[in-house]
């Protein structure tokens, strides 16, 4: 009998970051540590999917090739239920999901895709694109570009391959019904709870009275990173007060 191997593969925006955090203690798992990056398993997702431009600026292949041996390694000297988790997968075409299937042919592979309500996801996503990747354009644009978006057509290419087991983030028991799945207690953590709202409406608002080449000029990341601290409440700043008569 093939072992076991769960594989979590998104979406994004739906809780990976937090999973991945409860994965990596809990007891029973094997949640290895080779080819992991920030809490996914990059390595493993670069070599299904290729190295895109942006990740090339700090990873190659031999980086790949190498911790992904060592990620096998990993998981056949391990016990217990093995995961390997990275959100990046979910956009995989049914080549590399063919891909998949052929790199872990000696395992019986299950995988796992979290999804949340379509509107959550729509606004999340939006307001990590307005953060992290400067997107100009407002929200109501973006539900527009979203109009025909489903998580059905992933899951479906997917389960054409796989068992599939699929969990909605929202779900009051979401963290219970993953931790069954896998013979194990998992406390999931609240991590990355993303941008809030107001502030991506006035980063989006600004870039587009400024236009794309003043904005990313006055408003790098380092920028944007101190003004989310500030707003979350984990920094201050110094407010010179008016000292000058109004009226």
């Amino acid at each position: 009998m093939n072992r076991q191997i769960f594989l979590h593969v998104g979406f994004a925006k739906c809780g990976s970051t937090s999973l991945q955090a409860a994965l990596s203690s809990a007891t029973g798992v094997l949640y290895p540590t080779s080819g992991r990056h920030n809490g996914e398993h990059l390595s493993f997702a670069l070599g299904i999917r290729g190295i895109d431009n942006w990740t090339s600026q700090f990873f190659d292949q031999s980086w790949v090739d190498t911790e992904n041996a060592r990620l096998m390694q990993e998981i056949h000297a391990g016990t217990g239920v093995a995961v390997m988790s990275s959100e990046r997968l979910a956009a995989s075409t049914q080549e590399e999901i063919e891909r998949i299937a052929d790199v872990l042919s000696r395992f019986d592979v299950r995988i796992i895709i979290v999804k949340r309500e379509l509107e959550s996801y729509i606004k999340s996503t939006w307001r990590h694109s307005v953060f992290f990747h400067d997107f100009a354009e407002g929200y109501e644009v973006f539900v527009e570009r979203f109009k025909d978006f489903t998580f059905d057509e992933i899951e479906d290419r997917f389960r054409a391959i796989f068992p599939l087991h699929s969990f909605n983030l929202d779900a009051p028991n979401y963290g219970e019904e993953i931790g069954a799945l896998l013979g194990t207690k998992l406390n999931i953590p609240i991590q990355n709870v993303g941008v809030p709202m107001a502030l991506a409406e006035l980063l989006q608002k600004t870039h587009a009275l400024l236009g794309t080449e003043e904005f990313k000029k006055r408003f790098d990341a380092e920028t944007k990173q101190s003004m989310l601290d500030v707003w979350n409440g984990t920094t201050e700043r110094l407010i010179q007060a008016l000292d000058a008569d109004l009226f």
